[in-house]
């Protein structure tokens, strides 16, 4: 795109009477004047005419000249060997309105259409460059030199791949994804094809296809299960791991604890040494009277053991009886509640039978009245009704009588059980008369139980006294090699040992979970797989319809996968990413044979298009590292000037890349301002990068106040500002 004509009319400082710029005879040309007299103006109504953003953004009405209600912007540019021209207008009020419109062909031909939207996007296909790109590239606008520079990598990218036109490759992407799911549309045709198909089949047909599935799961379930089972053989091999560890340091932890426990024992021993010797003493002095109390111990223990069987079936004859109670206690809870029943019946019935003798009597009294028409009832049918109500009545009497008997019947009812149960509580008084002695037995056994004891004692007693002693004096001397040992023994913290076998203790448990599910679904599906196999039968014709179906549809799938992998390659991570990856290597060279100009060969800059990941991976990445004499720095280390220079480069070389690629022919360059960072000789350097640039583009603007590049440049735009708006005049 390379600028021809430029007409303003009340956009910002500029009035009615603007003149128009003629950019045909200008190259490089510098754009100078006093700050605020209009010269960054020129270049928003460039911006805002072709794609409605300024440095407003895209609010139109702070464009319009203070005091007007209407202004337009039109831009002639050539592109390609074709003129083209854009006219967008703003009227601001309530409500506003803007207007565009779009010719080609020197103005020939209108290209506009219906909405301002769909104008918008015309004009971009055509100029196959977005706003954000120019602004990031060909339009290095004043004090946004580091426009690129600071953006996000992934910010970085979307701008190379506008630059590098591969916004035909998301075409191809859409396209195949349209076939993508045109494939999927048969897919789900066929799916309701082989539904119906299905439908018509035998059982046969669905045990098969039950059978098919079955299989297919179950081959998927193993190879989770064999996974999930090395894995667990894996948990289980640290967790022993972990456990062998701990053991070992628990183990040295309780032997200090054993040590501590057994020399406190040793203590308590030697004390109980010396008061055995002192038992044993008094125990042998005893001898007569322990002989005789053992001696009848021995003999209430036989007769206890006679009264024992009886005890035995003296519970067993209580365990009846109990039985008894209860069905007996069942038979009279049934009994009373059929009693409440008969009595519940019976005063309902007594109360209906009440009524009908109250209307019987009433009846008999005196003459009825028909209910409708409220004369005299006849006789005749007066002593029909009558002869009903007394025939109701007397069917109510036998009722409550029948109640009366049937209640009497049950109340006379005694449960069987009773009969039953005198004789077993008879058992149970003379055998409890028999067991009863034998408690004062206990009691005896139980006073003379400690002669046993003693008896024991008294035959060890003499020859125990002298080993006792001799113990005594071991027991000193392990007491002693003892504490030693302990004052050797270091202490152990099982703390973080315990930790770390409770986690893998956790670890395990939640695989040996894990497979034992696993398990468990395997089984189900083995089940599932036997009971189709039995009933699977041979197929019909249906069958070979639906496999014919099935082989279609595994063609649509493969057709979808292709287009889906298709789309995946044209996508942001396919194609379009192997191209900006080549197009880096050239950004690179331009950037720095432009810094190697501008700073003598001291600065470097490189793109990196993948960083290492904190988990040791690599990750798509666009960084931007900057290097000088000193080594490399982060982009905030660097001065003013030489910032300016880096970003300068970087913007010049994307610059030069758009001029190349297929597409959008921008052979346009704007560099607003930025230069007051430099020194004289920084001035120099930038000059000098601008002309080695400048055959790569049809024109570059420089944009300026500074005097002395004012002079570097062969050709000049002065803007100047007036009571009537500012203008300008061309000096070449």
């Amino acid at each position: 795109m390379i600028p021809i004509s430029l007409k303003l009319h009340n956009f910002t400082a500029y009035g009615a009477a603007t003149p128009e710029l003629d950019f045909r005879p200008l190259q490089l040309v510098v754009l100078s004047g006093v700050n605020g007299a209009g010269k960054s103006s020129i270049l928003d109504s460039i911006t805002w005419a072709i794609w409605g953003w300024s440095r407003a953004g895209d609010n139109a009405d702070q464009l319009v000249r203070l005091g007007q209600k209407e202004m337009w912007v039109d831009l002639g540019f050539e592109l390609e060997g074709t003129e083209y021209q854009i006219v967008r207008t703003r009227k601001i009020g309530n409500p506003g309105s803007t207007t565009l419109q779009f010719f080609g062909n020197s103005g020939k031909t209108n290209l506009s259409e219906g909405t301002i939207k769909s104008t918008q996007e015309k004009i971009i296909q055509t100029l196959h460059l977005s706003y954000d790109t120019f602004v990031n590239s060909s339009y290095i606008r004043q004090d946004r030199a580091n426009e690129f520079t600071v953006k996000s990598p992934n910010e970085r990218k979307e701008i190379l791949a506008d630059i590098l036109g591969l916004s035909t490759y998301d075409l191809l992407e859409e396209r195949a994804k349209l076939r993508a799911r045109s494939a999927e549309e048969q897919i789900s045709l066929l799916d309701i094809q082989l539904s119906e198909l299905t439908t018509e089949l035998d059982s046969s047909s669905a045990h098969l296809e039950t059978q098919s599935r079955t299989e297919a799961a179950l081959v998927e379930i193993r190879k989770s299960l064999a996974g999930a089972e090395k894995e667990l053989a894996e948990v289980t091999a640290h967790r022993e791991a972990a456990l062998t560890h701990y053991e070992t340091a628990k183990v040295k932890a309780e032997r200090r604890i054993k040590l501590e426990v057994e020399i406190q024992n040793l203590e308590l021993e030697l004390g109980d040494l010396r008061d055995q010797i002192k038992r044993l003493q008094e125990l042998t002095a005893q001898k007569d009277a322990i002989e005789v109390g053992y001696a009848k111990l021995q003999s209430l223990r036989e007769e206890i053991k006679k009264l024992e069987v009886e005890k035995t079936e003296l519970i067993r004859q209580k365990d009846e009886a109990r039985a008894l109670e209860q069905k007996i206690s069942s038979e009279k809870m049934g009994q009373s509640s059929e009693l409440a029943r008969l009595k519940s019946r019976g005063l309902a019935l007594a109360e209906q039978l009440k009524t009908e003798r109250s209307e019987l009597d009433q009846a008999k009294l005196s003459k009825m009245k028909c209910p409708t028409c409220g004369q005299d009832i006849g006789a005749d049918e007066h002593s029909k009704i009558i002869k009903d109500l007394s025939a109701r009545v007397e069917t109510l009497d036998a009722k409550v009588q029948k109640l009366r008997l049937d209640y009497k019947k049950v109340d006379d009812q005694k449960p069987v059980g009773e009969t039953e149960l005198t004789p077993i509580n008879q058992a149970i008084a003379k055998l409890e008369a028999v067991v009863k002695p034998g408690l004062a037995l206990q009691e005896e056994i139980d006073r003379l139980t400690s002669f046993e004891e003693q008896k024991r004692g008294l035959e060890v007693a003499s020859a125990k006294i002298a080993t006792i002693i001799e113990n005594g004096k071991k027991l000193k001397v392990q007491q002693i090699r003892l504490q030693k040992e302990l004052a050797e023994e270091k202490l152990v913290d099982l703390t973080a040992l315990e930790t770390t076998l409770a986690t893998r203790d956790r670890e395990k448990t939640q695989q040996e979970i894990t497979v034992r599910e696993l398990r468990l679904e395997e089984t189900s599906k083995v089940e599932l797989l036997a009971k189709a196999k039995q009933l699977v039968s041979r197929a019909t014709q249906v069958e070979r319809t639906i496999k014919e179906k099935q082989a279609i549809r595994n063609q649509a799938g493969l057709s979808k996968t292709d287009y889906e992998d298709l789309a995946a390659a044209f996508g942001k991570k396919g194609i379009q990413a192997m191209m900006i990856e080549s197009a880096i290597p050239e950004i690179e060279d331009e950037a720095n044979a432009l810094l190697d100009r501008m700073t003598d060969g001291r600065m470097k800059v490189q793109l990196l298009t993948q960083r290492e990941t904190k988990t040791a991976g690599m990750t798509e990445t666009l960084d931007i590292v900057i290097s000088d004499e000193l080594g490399a720095r982060p982009y905030e280390m660097y001065s003013g000037g030489e910032s300016f220079r880096i970003n300068l480069a970087l913007r010049l070389a994307l610059s030069r890349l758009l001029t190349h690629r297929a597409g959008a022919k921008l052979q346009f360059l704007i560099i607003d301002e930025g230069f007051g960072t430099q020194d004289a000789q920084g001035k120099y350097k930038v000059v000098e990068a601008i002309n080695a640039i400048k055959d790569d583009f049809a024109k570059i603007l420089v944009v300026t106040h500074d005097q002395e590049l004012k002079e570097a440049f062969p050709q000049r735009i002065e803007v100047s500002r007036n009571p009537s708006g500012s203008t300008f005049e061309v000096f070449s």
